[in-house]
């Protein structure tokens, strides 16, 4: 059986510092650090962790709360830097 990253295509941010790739079918949103090569010059991925969003809906009213405030404060702070930018 495949892999839900081996079927889907996810929606990928890339930084200097991160890889971040949100499978919204699979609901993951992986966050890995940066690809590097090996010995022999071959691109492996960074330290990875999968935010399992899933689970997350399975959880307590405090528990989504918490993390609804969570994302928010993330977008919030997204959303300051780049009325800063424009």
């Amino acid at each position: 059986m495949a892999k839900y990253w081996e079927k889907e295509k996810p929606l990928i941010v890339t930084t200097s510092k991160n890889v971040m790739q949100f499978f919204s079918e699979a609901g993951k949103l992986s966050v890995a650090k940066p690809p590097w090569r090996d010995d022999n010059d071959v691109e492996k991925q960074g330290k990875t962790v999968v935010y399992d969003l899933g689970a997350l809906m399975e959880s307590s009213v405090d528990t989504l709360t918490a993390a609804r405030d969570l994302f928010g404060n993330i977008l919030g702070q997204i959303t300051e830097r780049l009325d800063l930018l424009s």
